[in-house]
Order: C-alpha cells, then sequence, then structure tokens
C-alpha cells in the first residue's frame, strides 16, 4: 500500500465483492494520477491473488486505464 500513495492521489480502497469477499493479498480502489481517473490494483505483501478480480473486470469493461 505504501506505493500507492506515493503514486497516487485521492486514492479511495474498495474491499470485496458478492460472490467472494476481501481478498487480502490484493489492494484496490478508485484514485487520480496526473489528474486523470483510474482504477489502481496491485498486490499486498503475503499473499497471492485467487483469481482476476471483478474490479479489474469492470475497470477493463469501463474503459479505465
Amino acid at each position: 500500500m505504501d506505493f500507492i500513495q506515493r503514486i497516487f492521489t485521492d486514492f479511495s480502497e474498495i474491499h470485496g465483492d458478492r460472490a467472494f469477499g476481501d481478498d487480502l493479498a490484493m489492494a484496490c480502489g478508485m484514485a487520480r494520477f496526473h489528474g486523470e481517473e483510474v482504477m489502481a490494483i496491485g498486490t499486498s505483501k503475503g499473499g497471492e491473488p485467487r483469481r482476476r478480480t471483478p474490479q479489474l473486470r469492470h475497470a477493463q469493461s469501463g474503459g479505465l486505464p
């Protein structure tokens, strides 16, 4: 999470989904990068992501970088 706060502004973390709950290995949220709205998705130390997250699918379908 340290890198997110160094790179992005206005980061708002989102958690879980309706089907599987929260994956502690993933850090996801909406943020701004040089003034542009983006979805920041990364892994947290100590775990591997379980699957491709619904947040990533949503970001890709919504045209977010």
